[in-house]
């Protein structure tokens, strides 16, 4: 009983990709652990982040690994009211945080994708906006 609770357990994680933020994703790449990711999934925002960061020839190449790892999740019409509403709710409260992170968040939101981020205290303020946050 056990271990047929443990394998659906695993399988249950398996079916749900991991929304992997900038910060991970750096931490990876500096460590040459970047393929332990693969198969997750990141936002177009974190792509962009992270390839203006690093030096131009370089830059279409690591598009290119990006693509045969990840899912890259774009912006599209299905972000706009979720993250008008909560980028309300946090300027009413003065706890915005950049709109980079928010669209990261709110993908996160939308996809139903736990977000692994290093800057947990920074995401912590869109839990009660449905963010879960994955903790390794």
């Amino acid at each position: 009983m056990k271990i047929l609770k443990k394998l659906k357990k695993k399988l249950e994680k398996e079916e749900s990709k991991i929304l992997v933020d900038t910060s991970v994703l750096i931490d990876y790449f500096k460590k040459r652990r970047l393929e332990e990711l693969g198969g997750e999934a990141i936002s177009i925002i974190t792509a962009v982040e992270f390839i203006r960061g690093i030096s131009e020839h370089k830059q279409e190449q690591v598009l290119n690994i990006f693509k045969e790892l990840f899912e890259i999740v774009y912006i599209d019409e299905e972000i706009i009211i979720p993250f008008s509403k909560i980028y309300r709710q946090l300027k009413k409260r003065g706890m915005l945080i950049d709109d980079a992170d928010l669209y990261i968040a709110c993908t996160a939101i939308i996809k139903n994708y736990p977000l692994w981020t290093k800057n947990k205290k920074h995401f912590e303020r869109l839990k009660e906006f449905g963010l879960k946050i994955y903790d390794k």
